[in-house]
């Protein structure tokens, strides 16, 4: 009905160019039922997962989550990453209506990052742990080692120009 429609569908993509850029395959399935969008993104060959769920009524209830895993970044289709390399596992999870995006909620964990930047190795010293809600950042832990450096970050950082927090 016009009211509750429902269907499915289901995108493949093979050979894909962005730009000059070739692109590995990628796989996304829907449906559509119970007033209800549920899609499901797979890209293999990049290591990464993304389910998304969403109200087809007033106020757009949304649920999304993104894995990465063990995903090699040099093999992503960006021309500015070349300069970076190296594996992330990381899971990002964001909730909220589409009809108030302001008041979304985004959680990310990045358990594993073992990176090479201009020659220069970056991997954490334990997980990472971040998330944003009411316009702030919160970075409740990550200490992320740099060569022989460390940097150690946690505390709230408003992303509201008014506003002021601490980071540490």
């Amino acid at each position: 009905t016009f009211d509750n429609p429902g269907g499915t569908f289901k995108l493949s993509a093979r050979d894909l160019k962005v730009n000059s850029e070739s692109v590995d395959p990628i796989e996304i399935n829907g449906n559509l039922a119970d007033r209800r969008a549920r899609i499901v993104a797979t890209a293999p060959a990049y290591g990464i997962t993304a389910t998304a769920s969403v109200g087809t009524a007033q106020p757009y209830p949304a649920d999304l989550e993104v894995q990465a895993r063990d995903t090699d970044i040099s093999r992503l289709p960006a021309t500015q990453l070349t300069d970076l390399s190296g594996r992330v596992s990381a899971t990002l999870k964001a909730s909220g209506d589409l009809s108030d995006i302001e008041s979304a909620r985004v959680d990310a964990e990045v358990p594993a990052l073992n990176l090479k930047w201009r020659d220069r190795v970056i991997t954490p010293d334990g997980p990472i742990n971040l998330e944003y809600a009411s316009n702030e950042l919160k970075v409740s832990r990550a200490v992320v080692r740099i060569d022989d450096s460390t940097i150690r970050v946690s505390g709230n950082l408003p992303l509201d120009a008014v506003a002021t927090g601490e980071l540490k």
